[in-house]
């Protein structure tokens, strides 16, 4: 019988170890998770911090590039109307030298 209570004692002490071992190692797991997330949330924050800073140029780059492209609508539409205007010219020419 004592044999047996020996056996269940260290059946039970082995079990608290394995149990304790698992314990600690989730803790330790989520305390690496913390630290992992708290790290995270400062490297988001420099970056907003940057982004926070290169913001006015951003919205510049923006605004020119919206100008570009209103410039470019407008060279475009100045090049449709001398290509209208050279074709009425040379048809205007073919007529009066008797080619049409």
């Amino acid at each position: 019988m004592k044999a047996q209570i020996a056996s269940l004692a260290d059946a039970v002490r082995a079990q608290t170890e394995k149990a304790d071992q698992r314990g600690t190692r989730t803790y330790e797991e989520l305390e690496n998770i913390r630290v992992e997330q708290a790290q995270s949330r400062r490297d988001m924050a420099e970056v907003k911090a940057r982004l926070d800073k290169a913001e006015p140029t951003l919205s510049e780059i923006t605004r020119w590039k919206e100008r570009f492209n209103g410039m470019q609508m407008m060279l475009m539409m100045q090049a449709a109307a001398v290509g209208g205007l050279m074709v009425y010219f040379w048809k205007w020419i073919a007529v009066k030298i008797g080619m049409n």
